[in-house]
Protein backbone atom coordinates (compact mmCIF):
# COMPACT_ATOMS: atom_id res chain seq x y z
CA UNK A 1 0.00 0.00 0.00
CA UNK A 2 1.27 3.73 -0.27
CA UNK A 3 0.10 6.70 0.61
CA UNK A 4 1.43 10.38 -0.12
CA UNK A 5 3.53 10.83 3.26
CA UNK A 6 5.23 7.16 2.85
CA UNK A 7 6.23 6.13 -0.72
CA UNK A 8 6.05 2.34 -1.87
CA UNK A 9 8.72 0.24 -0.58
CA UNK A 10 11.35 -1.04 -3.13
CA UNK A 11 11.05 -4.76 -4.68
CA UNK A 12 7.95 -5.41 -1.81
CA UNK A 13 10.63 -5.22 0.79
CA UNK A 14 8.71 -4.88 4.23
CA UNK A 15 9.54 -2.08 6.83
CA UNK A 16 11.14 -3.67 9.98
CA UNK A 17 10.93 -1.17 12.57
CA UNK A 18 12.87 -2.52 15.95
CA UNK A 19 11.99 -0.91 19.74
CA UNK A 20 14.15 0.52 21.82
CA UNK A 21 12.27 -0.66 25.31
CA UNK A 22 13.99 2.10 27.88
CA UNK A 23 14.46 1.23 31.74
CA UNK A 24 11.85 3.06 34.14
CA UNK A 25 12.96 6.75 33.34
CA UNK A 26 14.09 8.73 37.11
CA UNK A 27 11.18 10.46 38.59
CA UNK A 28 8.56 7.73 38.21
CA UNK A 29 7.79 4.95 41.22
CA UNK A 30 9.64 1.97 39.62
CA UNK A 31 13.03 3.94 38.80
CA UNK A 32 16.21 2.46 39.72
CA UNK A 33 18.57 3.81 37.20
CA UNK A 34 20.39 6.94 36.92
CA UNK A 35 19.53 8.65 33.81
CA UNK A 36 22.90 8.49 32.33
CA UNK A 37 23.05 4.54 32.63
CA UNK A 38 19.51 4.63 30.37
CA UNK A 39 20.78 6.41 28.07
CA UNK A 40 23.85 4.49 27.43
CA UNK A 41 21.43 1.36 27.32
CA UNK A 42 19.01 2.66 24.84
CA UNK A 43 22.33 3.77 22.55
CA UNK A 44 23.75 0.01 22.67
CA UNK A 45 20.39 -1.55 21.85
CA UNK A 46 19.87 0.80 19.14
CA UNK A 47 23.26 0.65 17.89
CA UNK A 48 22.22 -3.43 18.00
CA UNK A 49 19.48 -3.17 15.99
CA UNK A 50 21.18 -1.13 13.36
CA UNK A 51 24.18 -3.62 12.79
CA UNK A 52 21.48 -6.32 12.71
CA UNK A 53 19.89 -4.78 10.08
CA UNK A 54 16.32 -3.38 10.61
CA UNK A 55 14.64 -0.24 8.72
CA UNK A 56 14.20 2.15 11.79
CA UNK A 57 13.68 2.28 15.69
CA UNK A 58 11.40 3.52 18.20
CA UNK A 59 11.85 5.18 21.60
CA UNK A 60 9.48 3.98 24.03
CA UNK A 61 9.20 4.44 27.69
CA UNK A 62 8.01 1.06 28.34
CA UNK A 63 9.97 0.02 31.59
CA UNK A 64 8.11 2.83 33.31
CA UNK A 65 4.55 0.63 33.23
CA UNK A 66 2.88 2.92 36.17
CA UNK A 67 1.90 4.98 32.78
CA UNK A 68 0.03 8.37 32.98
CA UNK A 69 -3.04 8.42 30.91
CA UNK A 70 -2.44 11.33 28.00
CA UNK A 71 -0.18 13.61 29.76
CA UNK A 72 3.07 12.45 30.59
CA UNK A 73 4.89 14.46 33.45
CA UNK A 74 7.63 16.84 32.93
CA UNK A 75 10.48 14.81 34.11
CA UNK A 76 9.31 11.81 31.70
CA UNK A 77 9.35 13.91 28.70
CA UNK A 78 12.97 15.92 29.38
CA UNK A 79 14.53 12.58 30.21
CA UNK A 80 13.28 11.06 26.69
CA UNK A 81 13.94 13.49 25.35
CA UNK A 82 17.71 13.70 26.30
CA UNK A 83 17.34 9.62 25.48
CA UNK A 84 16.48 10.12 22.11
CA UNK A 85 18.58 13.10 21.31
CA UNK A 86 21.32 10.99 21.64
CA UNK A 87 19.83 7.61 19.72
CA UNK A 88 19.25 9.81 16.61
CA UNK A 89 22.98 10.82 16.89
CA UNK A 90 24.39 7.34 17.42
CA UNK A 91 23.01 5.68 14.19
CA UNK A 92 22.58 6.43 10.63
CA UNK A 93 19.06 5.14 10.82
CA UNK A 94 15.15 6.98 11.00
CA UNK A 95 14.08 7.39 14.49
CA UNK A 96 10.66 7.16 16.34
CA UNK A 97 9.23 8.19 19.80
CA UNK A 98 6.55 6.59 21.54
CA UNK A 99 5.26 8.31 25.14
CA UNK A 100 3.72 6.06 26.91
CA UNK A 101 0.73 6.01 27.18
CA UNK A 102 -1.15 8.18 24.86
CA UNK A 103 1.14 11.67 24.93
CA UNK A 104 1.31 11.83 21.10
CA UNK A 105 1.69 15.53 21.48
CA UNK A 106 4.74 15.02 24.14
CA UNK A 107 6.24 12.61 21.40
CA UNK A 108 5.76 15.15 18.55
CA UNK A 109 7.67 17.53 20.46
CA UNK A 110 10.58 14.87 21.51
CA UNK A 111 11.05 14.26 18.06
CA UNK A 112 10.53 17.61 16.61
CA UNK A 113 13.52 19.04 18.86
CA UNK A 114 15.56 15.73 19.09
CA UNK A 115 15.81 14.92 15.03
CA UNK A 116 13.70 12.44 15.18
CA UNK A 117 11.54 11.56 12.23
CA UNK A 118 8.24 9.30 13.57
CA UNK A 119 6.18 8.94 16.45
CA UNK A 120 3.57 6.46 17.36
CA UNK A 121 0.03 7.24 18.43
CA UNK A 122 -2.07 4.81 20.64
CA UNK A 123 -5.24 6.38 20.42
CA UNK A 124 -4.73 8.78 17.31
CA UNK A 125 -8.83 9.33 16.66
CA UNK A 126 -11.63 7.70 18.98
CA UNK A 127 -11.49 6.14 22.36
CA UNK A 128 -10.40 3.31 23.87
CA UNK A 129 -9.90 0.89 27.40
CA UNK A 130 -7.32 0.52 28.90
CA UNK A 131 -5.24 0.04 31.91
CA UNK A 132 -4.94 3.77 32.60
CA UNK A 133 -8.98 4.60 32.02
CA UNK A 134 -10.37 5.65 28.43
CA UNK A 135 -8.01 7.13 26.12
CA UNK A 136 -9.31 10.02 23.78
CA UNK A 137 -7.97 11.31 20.65
CA UNK A 138 -7.49 14.61 19.46
CA UNK A 139 -6.41 14.92 16.20
CA UNK A 140 -7.88 18.34 15.75
CA UNK A 141 -5.56 19.80 18.72
CA UNK A 142 -2.74 17.09 17.51
CA UNK A 143 -2.22 18.43 14.13
CA UNK A 144 -2.85 21.71 14.98
CA UNK A 145 0.12 21.53 17.60
CA UNK A 146 2.11 19.75 14.81
CA UNK A 147 1.69 22.67 12.72
CA UNK A 148 1.99 25.50 15.10
CA UNK A 149 5.80 23.98 16.02
CA UNK A 150 6.40 23.41 12.42
CA UNK A 151 6.41 19.67 12.78
CA UNK A 152 4.73 18.52 9.80
CA UNK A 153 7.69 16.38 8.71
CA UNK A 154 7.35 14.12 11.68
CA UNK A 155 5.56 10.95 10.30
CA UNK A 156 2.24 9.92 12.28
CA UNK A 157 1.73 5.90 13.43
CA UNK A 158 -1.69 5.66 14.41
CA UNK A 159 -2.20 2.11 16.75
CA UNK A 160 -6.08 1.28 15.25
CA UNK A 161 -6.57 -2.31 16.64
CA UNK A 162 -3.19 -3.76 19.00
CA UNK A 163 -1.97 -3.59 22.48
CA UNK A 164 -2.68 -0.67 23.02
CA UNK A 165 -6.02 0.22 21.25
CA UNK A 166 -8.68 -2.04 22.23
CA UNK A 167 -10.34 -2.14 18.76
CA UNK A 168 -12.39 -4.90 17.37
CA UNK A 169 -12.22 -6.63 14.18
CA UNK A 170 -15.83 -5.05 13.36
CA UNK A 171 -14.34 -2.01 13.81
CA UNK A 172 -11.05 -1.85 12.64
CA UNK A 173 -11.87 -0.78 8.93
CA UNK A 174 -13.63 2.05 10.54
CA UNK A 175 -10.80 2.69 13.12
CA UNK A 176 -8.11 2.61 10.38
CA UNK A 177 -10.21 5.14 7.49
CA UNK A 178 -10.92 7.73 10.72
CA UNK A 179 -7.24 7.62 11.54
CA UNK A 180 -5.91 7.95 7.67
CA UNK A 181 -8.85 10.69 6.85
CA UNK A 182 -8.75 12.71 10.54
CA UNK A 183 -5.63 12.07 12.29
CA UNK A 184 -3.86 12.13 9.21
CA UNK A 185 -2.53 8.74 9.68
CA UNK A 186 1.05 8.05 7.85
CA UNK A 187 0.25 4.01 8.67
CA UNK A 188 -2.23 2.24 10.70
CA UNK A 189 -0.99 -0.51 13.00
CA UNK A 190 -2.49 -3.16 13.82
CA UNK A 191 -1.82 -6.76 16.12
CA UNK A 192 -3.38 -9.41 17.48
CA UNK A 193 -1.74 -11.95 19.79
CA UNK A 194 -3.99 -14.98 17.77
CA UNK A 195 -2.16 -15.32 14.22
CA UNK A 196 -5.72 -15.19 12.72
CA UNK A 197 -7.25 -12.87 14.23
CA UNK A 198 -4.07 -10.39 13.57
CA UNK A 199 -3.95 -11.39 9.70
CA UNK A 200 -7.99 -10.54 9.77
CA UNK A 201 -7.23 -7.20 11.28
CA UNK A 202 -4.67 -6.70 8.18
CA UNK A 203 -6.68 -7.49 6.10
CA UNK A 204 -10.38 -5.38 7.49
CA UNK A 205 -7.81 -2.37 7.74
CA UNK A 206 -6.32 -2.58 4.06
CA UNK A 207 -10.11 -2.94 2.53
CA UNK A 208 -11.01 0.81 4.36
CA UNK A 209 -7.25 2.75 3.25
CA UNK A 210 -4.50 3.13 1.43
CA UNK A 211 -2.02 4.05 3.93
CA UNK A 212 0.28 1.16 5.03
CA UNK A 213 -0.46 -1.44 7.68
CA UNK A 214 1.87 -2.33 9.97
CA UNK A 215 2.13 -5.26 12.15
CA UNK A 216 2.16 -3.71 16.27
CA UNK A 217 3.55 -6.62 17.87
CA UNK A 218 3.54 -10.31 18.51
CA UNK A 219 6.16 -10.60 15.92
CA UNK A 220 8.47 -13.69 16.17
CA UNK A 221 10.82 -15.32 13.41
CA UNK A 222 9.02 -18.00 13.15
CA UNK A 223 4.91 -16.51 12.20
CA UNK A 224 6.98 -13.66 10.84
CA UNK A 225 6.14 -14.93 6.89
CA UNK A 226 2.07 -15.56 8.11
CA UNK A 227 2.08 -12.44 10.00
CA UNK A 228 3.23 -9.80 7.54
CA UNK A 229 1.94 -11.68 4.48
CA UNK A 230 -0.72 -8.96 3.98
CA UNK A 231 1.24 -6.43 5.77
CA UNK A 232 3.83 -3.93 4.96
CA UNK A 233 6.08 -3.96 7.59
CA UNK A 234 6.00 -4.53 11.27
CA UNK A 235 7.33 -3.39 15.03
CA UNK A 236 9.44 -5.82 16.65
CA UNK A 237 10.12 -6.08 20.15
CA UNK A 238 10.70 -8.87 22.22
CA UNK A 239 11.36 -10.82 19.38
CA UNK A 240 14.39 -8.58 19.52
CA UNK A 241 15.16 -8.86 22.99
CA UNK A 242 17.51 -11.50 25.52
CA UNK A 243 15.53 -13.90 27.37
CA UNK A 244 16.21 -11.84 30.24
CA UNK A 245 14.73 -8.39 29.07
CA UNK A 246 16.47 -5.96 31.23
CA UNK A 247 20.01 -7.36 28.93
CA UNK A 248 18.15 -5.33 26.04
CA UNK A 249 18.43 -6.12 22.62
CA UNK A 250 20.51 -9.34 21.52
CA UNK A 251 22.19 -8.30 18.10
CA UNK A 252 22.29 -12.00 17.09
CA UNK A 253 18.27 -12.59 17.55
CA UNK A 254 18.21 -9.07 15.12
CA UNK A 255 19.92 -10.73 12.55
CA UNK A 256 18.51 -14.08 12.75
CA UNK A 257 14.93 -12.53 12.28
CA UNK A 258 16.24 -10.45 9.23
CA UNK A 259 17.99 -12.84 7.57
CA UNK A 260 15.01 -15.14 7.45
CA UNK A 261 12.77 -11.66 6.56
CA UNK A 262 15.50 -11.20 3.56
CA UNK A 263 17.14 -13.97 2.80
CA UNK A 264 19.22 -12.74 0.18
CA UNK A 265 18.99 -8.62 0.03
CA UNK A 266 19.01 -6.21 3.03
CA UNK A 267 16.49 -2.88 3.17
CA UNK A 268 16.58 0.54 3.85
CA UNK A 269 12.76 1.30 3.61
CA UNK A 270 12.22 3.60 6.15
CA UNK A 271 15.64 5.53 5.29
CA UNK A 272 14.51 6.09 1.46
CA UNK A 273 11.08 7.03 3.15
CA UNK A 274 12.42 10.12 5.00
CA UNK A 275 14.71 11.42 2.69
CA UNK A 276 11.62 11.55 -0.04
CA UNK A 277 9.54 13.27 3.03
CA UNK A 278 12.60 15.93 3.26
CA UNK A 279 12.19 16.76 -0.22
CA UNK A 280 8.75 17.93 -0.06
CA UNK A 281 9.57 20.06 3.30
Amino acid sequence: MTSPRWPPRRDGEKSIIGMVHLRPLPGGPLASTPLPEVIVQAVRDARALESGGVDAVLVQNRGDRAFVAEHAPPDVIAAMGAIVHAVVHAIGLPVGVHVLRNDTAASIAIAHVAGAHFVRAAVLTGVSPSAQGWLRGTPHDLLRYRRTIGAERILLLADVASMHNARSLHDVGDAASEAVFFGAADAVVVADGNEDAAVALQQAAAERVQAPILVGGYVTADNLPRLLKHADGAIVGEAFEHRAREAGVDEARVRDFMARLRPTTGGEVMGHIVKNRQKVQ
